[in-house]
Order: structure tokens, then sequence, then C-alpha cells
């Protein structure tokens, strides 16, 4: 016998049953796009405020999140959609000081010691900088005067997360930019991401054509157990048919019937 294998594939993305259906699904290509086509502008309008030609953007796509926690070096950026629904904007500590200090134009830089620990404290401008950061992301999203900004606290919830990878001469990391699910919604009804209807048809016409058994008792017979262990084949049993006879699909009683005859043959006749 051929053992199975319980191991997961590392190549096989689990699927929470909680994600089906949602319309989380509908909009994440057009985020994709939306994002992938705005990574120039940002990056031109970062070179522009830092003054610095060695800022480099990429987008690294967009996935789905499914209620995890998620946790921040420090308060990240939370921008509210006047429609409902939350954006979040975080990257890492040392990477928002390089930016905060070419944008201030900061004296002295800010850097690591020889451990590469940070011993400095993010200041109130550096969390500033940050929020403008974001709203220039949320603006390609949709328009930037929907978004303000807010103290809140995102949730453990299904949600959307795109990830840039943000370089500064010597430094990089990850700048990441999640979406709530009410966003999601917001963002879906805004942009009328519904199902395409052509898609829609061809599932109604193929849940019509989809065969299903149709099922009905016509007599029910009760037999002592000793009369049933010695039944042997050939035996005859006499029975009576049902006045009123089930009709099932599965599990699901849908009416009841009787049967008459018709044209020669015997018919089933369905009645409420």
């Amino acid at each position: 016998m051929k053992r199975l294998n319980n191991k997961p594939d590392a190549d096989i993305t689990s699927v929470s049953v909680e994600l089906l259906g949602k319309p989380i699904h509908s909009i994440k290509n057009e985020l994709h796009t939306i994002l992938l086509q705005a990574t120039s502008e940002i990056t031109h309008l970062l070179r522009k405020w830092l003054k610095e030609p060695g800022i480099s953007l990429l987008f690294n796509g967009i996935d789905v999140q499914a209620k995890e926690s998620k946790t921040y070096e420090q308060k990240p950026a939370i921008l509210r959609h006047q429609e409902g629904g939350l954006i979040t904007t975080s990257m890492p500590m040392d990477l928002l000081m390089r930016l905060s200090d070419g944008f201030y134009a900061a004296d002295v830089k800010r850097t690591p010691d020889d451990s590469g620990a940070i011993t400095h404290a993010i200041t109130s401008s550096d969390l500033r900088l940050q929020q403008r950061i974001a709203k220039l992301f949320a603006s390609h999203i949709a328009p930037a005067d929907m978004w303000h900004i807010v103290d809140a606290i995102s949730g453990k919830e299904i949600s959307l997360r795109a990830e840039f990878t943000l370089s500064l001469n010597d430094i990089s990391g990850s700048l990441y930019i999640d979406l709530d699910s009410t966003l999601v919604q917001t963002l879906v009804d805004e942009l009328n991401l519904g199902t395409h209807p052509a898609i829609q048809d061809k599932f109604d016409k193929a849940l019509e054509n989809t065969p299903v058994r149709l099922n009905t008792v016509l007599c029910r017979k009760t037999l002592p157990l000793d009369q049933v262990l010695k039944l042997q084949p050939d035996d005859i049993i006499n029975i009576e048919l049902l006045s009123n006879m089930p009709v099932s699909i599965g599990q699901e009683r849908l009416f009841t019937g009787h049967v008459a005859e018709q044209n020669g043959q015997l018919v089933l006749i369905l009645k409420d």
C-alpha cells in the first residue's frame, strides 16, 4: 500500500476558508496595477523632497494577509478613508531616520552604532515625514482629500499588504502598505469591481446544467430480525406502495408524491 505524505508542500500556499467569497480578491489585481504604475512618480517626488537622486523604489507586489497580528518597529502612519477603512504605512526605523535626516537637512546623520544597534529615538518629525509619505501612496489609491490621519490600531483581520523596497544610497528596507478589509470593500464599491457579467452568466448556466439525483421512497417493509436472517435470493416479499412518498435531493426534502398509471406506465406525481 502506498503511504500518503501528510507533510505540506512548501510550494503550496494555504488558503483560509474565511477568504472565500471575499471582495478582497476582486481589488487585488486592480491595486497591483495602480501601485506599479505609481512607483515612478512616487520615486520622483521622494527624490525632489529629499534633494537626493540616489533614492530608488521597487514595487514587490501585493498579497492577502489573513488574521495575523502585524507588528511594527515604531508607530506606523495610519490614514482613514472618508467612506470607511484604514491604510497603514510602515518602514524600518533606520530607514525612516535616514529619510528624515535628508528631508530636514540635518547637520548630523543618525546611524547605528558599531554593533548595528539603533541608539537614537524616533522623533515627532520622523513620524510626520512618515505620514507625508503615507499620504503620497494613499493619494494614488483614492483622491488625497478623502484621507485623514488617525490614531488607530489595525486589528487582526483579513487585509491586503503591498510591499516596496525603498533604497537610499547604502541603506534599504521594506516599506509596507496595509489595507484593512473595510477599506477593501470601500474601494470595491468606488471602483465598481463587482462580478464580471460574462463570468456570472457562465457560472449561472453551468449551475443550471449541473446533474442532480432525485430520490424517492416507494415502499417500506418492516420484518423481524429472524425473518431477515432467513431471506434468500429469489424470495418474494409482499409490499404496499406508500400513499405519500418523500422526494428529496440528498438530505434535502423537496416534495411528497404518489405513484399513478399513465399511458401504460407508472409515473410519480409530485405534491407540495
